[in-house]
C-alpha cells in the first residue's frame, strides 16, 4: 500500500513539475531588435560611410523613435535618410536635428499613418557620416523606443537602454 501511495505522489510530482517546465518554455518573449548595421569599413579621410539603423520586431510596429550619439572630432553627420521599414505604407517621417559640434542627431521618428503595422525586418533609417580621422568610435543609439497601435513594446538592448556599435576601422 506504501508503495502505491509512493508511486502516487511520484506521478502528481512528475506531472507538476511537467506542466511548470511546460508553462516556463511557452512564457519565453522574444523582444523587437534595433541593431546597428556599417556597409563599408571607412580607409580614409573625407570618405563616406553609410550606418544602417535596423529591426527585427518580434509583433507588430507602427512606430519607431531615437537619437543617436557619436565622436564628432572623428564623424561629421551628412544626412538621416527613411528606411525601407514601411515600405508599401504613407508615413510621417522625421530626419531629426543633427549638431555636429554635440555630437547627435536628436528626433529622429517614423510612423505609420493611418491603419498598419510591420512585422518584417527591415531598415529604419540610413545615417549618412563622412569620416573625419581614420580610427573606429563607437556609435550610440538612445531613448529608443517602438509601439504597436496603442502602446510602446518592450524591446532588446543593452544593459543601459542603448545600443552601441562601433563604424569606422574594424
Amino acid at each position: 500500500m506504501n508503495s502505491r501511495r509512493a508511486l502516487s505522489i511520484g506521478a502528481v510530482l512528475f506531472i507538476v513539475a511537467f506542466f511548470c517546465f511546460y508553462l516556463s518554455l511557452n512564457s519565453v518573449v522574444a523582444y523587437p531588435t534595433v541593431f546597428i548595421e556599417q556597409d563599408k569599413t571607412v580607409t580614409e579621410i573625407g570618405q563616406s560611410v553609410e550606418v544602417l539603423i535596423k529591426c527585427h520586431p518580434t509583433s507588430p510596429i507602427k512606430a519607431f523613435e531615437f537619437k543617436v550619439k557619436f565622436n564628432s572630432t572623428l564623424y561629421r553627420a551628412e544626412a538621416v535618410t527613411e528606411g525601407d521599414f514601411f515600405s508599401g505604407y504613407q508615413t510621417f517621417f522625421n530626419a531629426g536635428i543633427i549638431d555636429n559640434e554635440a555630437g547627435t542627431i536628436i528626433n529622429i521618428y517614423n510612423l505609420i499613418v493611418g491603419q498598419g503595422n510591420i512585422t518584417k525586418d527591415g531598415t529604419l533609417v540610413k545615417i549618412t557620416f563622412t569620416c573625419l580621422q581614420v580610427q573606429s568610435s563607437p556609435l550610440v543609439l538612445y531613448d529608443v523606443g517602438l509601439t504597436n497601435e496603442t502602446q510602446y513594446i518592450n524591446m532588446t538592448t543593452q544593459d543601459d537602454g542603448q545600443i552601441e556599435a562601433s563604424v569606422g576601422i574594424f
